[in-house]
């Protein structure tokens, strides 16, 4: 007999690259390797099934009504789970319109990547040397948010001394205090909401704060006003671009709030780091290719004055400086054979622009 908690037990044996687990009542087991999700020839699994890796796991003790909570939560469920050594990040949901369950497993890597392992720009880097400001790491789901700040964080912990402070829905990478010593908070467990948490750790004398999601406007003026009052803020968006991602802050606010949040992000802002993951040529692995804009005095003038379409070309302009545009480290990918012209296509918010650059790039016309 297939069980969810033996499968995994193989997978873990015999798919080490694996980084996602995928449960849905009525669908067999799959995971995602480098190169996409492989369904399994196990039976289908049911929302029961679920329910039982839930309690083998320790996650739950049967009392719990997980579809009632799911319902009242707005049909999902957030929460870790440790399971055969490894931790992961579950989010549990209705579908179906008659109330099965689903659950996606996200593998946490209790090694936190060192910053400088991760291939990031030395602009993005920098961003970690900072003692305060905001500093924005934006993208897709599985896009590599989580880790790219928990490797910032890392850093930061290795190489002064302070306060850091984490807000997690939930926490992915444990932080031991080194230089720095470190408290880690999660959503729902330690503390109700992001902006709540946030309130409270500023009464807490920190130096850095981690918000694990900028989710509404409650959450986004918190931040804001921790960097304003000198803290090191480090957070992240479904953006997918640097200036998509300053638009976003800025939707969460109207008419002249809006100006006026305008020159406060102008003022605060550290940079952006928008990033895309997709499977390498050989689908062997993964690879980070990145978008970087600093706040340099003309990103920032153009934030204050409103003109975000100006952005783009500023962040061209500025490339000697560091900062690097997605199509054009797309296209260097696809020119030294690490990413397909496919794959690199895809992970283009401008698809368009991607063929121009890559046309230029080859001295077509």
């Amino acid at each position: 007999m297939y069980t969810i908690a033996a499968l995994i037990q193989q997978i873990n044996k015999e798919a080490h690259n694996y980084s996602d687990i995928l449960l849905k009542d009525g669908e067999p087991f799959q995971f995602r390797l480098p190169n996409g999700y492989a369904k399994t020839q196990t039976p289908p699994l049911s929302s029961q099934a679920i329910l039982d890796f839930l309690k083998e796991s320790g996650k739950s003790d049967g009392t719990l009504d997980y579809h009632m909570a799911a319902r009242e939560n707005g049909g999902h469920l957030d929460f870790a789970v440790s399971f055969d050594n490894v931790r992961y990040r579950c989010n549990l949901f209705l579908y179906g319109g008659v109330g099965r369950l689903g659950m996606s497993m996200r593998k946490l890597n209790d090694n936190i990547p060192d910053l400088d392992s991760l291939a990031l720009p030395k602009l993005a880097k920098s961003f970690a040397n900072r003692a305060t400001g905001l500093v924005l790491c934006t993208g897709a789901t599985g896009s590599g948010k989580s880790t790219t700040l928990a490797s910032m964080i890392d850093y930061i912990n290795a190489t002064r001394p302070g306060h850091i402070i984490t807000l997690e829905d939930p926490i992915e990478y444990i932080q031991r205090n080194k230089k720095s010593s470190v408290t880690q908070r999660e959503v729902g467990e330690d503390v109700s909401t992001f902006a709540h948490g946030l309130k409270a750790a500023l009464r807490e004398d920190p130096d850095v704060v981690l918000i694990g999601e900028i989710r509404d406007r409650e959450t986004c003026e918190a931040a804001l006003a921790a960097a304003e009052t000198g803290h090191l803020v480090l957070s992240t968006l479904h953006t997918t671009s640097a200036a998509k991602t300053i638009e976003r802050l800025l939707d969460f606010f109207h008419g002249e709030e809006k100006t006026a949040m305008q020159s406060v992000i102008a003022s605060v802002l550290t940079g952006v780091i928008s990033q895309v993951l997709p499977p390498s040529m050989d689908g062997r692995s993964r690879v980070l290719v990145t978008e970087v804009m600093g706040n340099f005095s003309n990103i920032a003038a153009s934030i204050r004055q409103g003109k975000l379409q100006q952005l783009p070309n500023e962040m061209a302009q500025g490339i000697k400086d560091g900062q690097t545009i997605l199509n054009k480290e797309l296209v260097r990918m696809v020119s030294e054979g690490v990413l397909s012209k496919e794959t690199a296509r895809m992970c283009s918010y401008d698809p368009y622009g991607f063929d121009t650059e890559l046309k230029a790039s080859r001295g077509d016309r």
